[in-house]
């Protein structure tokens, strides 16, 4: 059986309850972490066995000024037989305080 690596993220609970995954509390006296695997990491080589630690206080989206996020509804060609639409933002994470994140290797779980 292969292992899967696991993948520790430290977000509060607005960004759990958004994301829509399984995610693993784990609570000790100096705070609480979430995990959450991403199984699809085992695909890549760089990423195999990686965890990360990301305090998610020190995370912010930032959005390209006057280009926030949009849907589109049929943007289909006049006579196509099917229905189109997308979903279009232009946007980053701005990520701060370096030493508030982790990153490990052998990760396995």
């Amino acid at each position: 059986m292969t292992k899967l690596p696991l993948v520790i993220v430290a977000w509060d609970d607005a960004w759990t309850n958004e994301l829509g995954v399984s995610v693993t509390r784990y609570t000790c006296s100096q705070g609480t972490v979430n995990i959450v695997r991403k199984r699809y990491w085992n695909d890549s080589a760089d990423l195999r066995g990686a965890g990360f630690l990301v305090d998610m206080n020190n995370v912010k989206m930032c959005v390209a000024p006057g280009r926030d996020a949009v849907i589109n509804d049929n943007i289909q060609q006049p006579d196509a037989d099917k229905v189109e639409g997308e979903f279009l933002s232009e946007f980053t994470q701005e990520v701060r305080q370096e030493a508030t994140h982790a990153r490990m290797a052998g990760v396995t779980g």
